[in-house]
């Protein structure tokens, strides 16, 4: 199942370059944010950071989702069940994870009725054209 958004991406751009695919990994819980100031040999500079529990999670289920996959744990899935359709992946052992980690594929109910009607679309067609 392509995700709305990459199709939308991907039929905006350039044909001749490699599709756009963004995977993701949400980990819910709290974090401390904001700035961080470093120094290197250019000079100065500021990055937006985060650090907590959460960060390394979410890295590491955005390392392991692929194909434009929404993976999350389940301190997230609990929080979206109601607006996403969720399918449990099993338990995983993450690195620097001192537990396995429930891991749930998300889909908004969108995508499933976008991707419902053009299932249909494509059968009524090939109905049609007697394939």
């Amino acid at each position: 199942m392509k995700p709305i958004m990459k199709r939308h991406i991907n039929s905006k751009g350039n044909h001749l370059s490699e599709p756009l695919v963004v995977n993701m990994g949400i980990s819910s819980g709290n974090a401390f944010v904001g700035t961080a100031k470093f120094e290197s040999l250019t000079g100065c500079g500021c990055a937006y950071k985060a650090r907590g529990m959460v960060t390394n999670p979410a890295a590491r289920l955005g390392a392991f989702a692929s194909e434009g996959a929404i993976l999350l744990c389940r301190s997230t899935a609990d929080r979206v069940d109601k607006h996403f359709s969720l399918t449990p992946l099993g338990k995983f052992e993450l690195r620097n994870v001192s537990d396995e980690t429930d891991i749930f594929s998300a889909y908004s109910r969108l995508e499933i009725l976008y991707n419902a009607i053009n299932f249909n679309v494509n059968i009524k067609l090939m109905l049609a054209m007697n394939c």
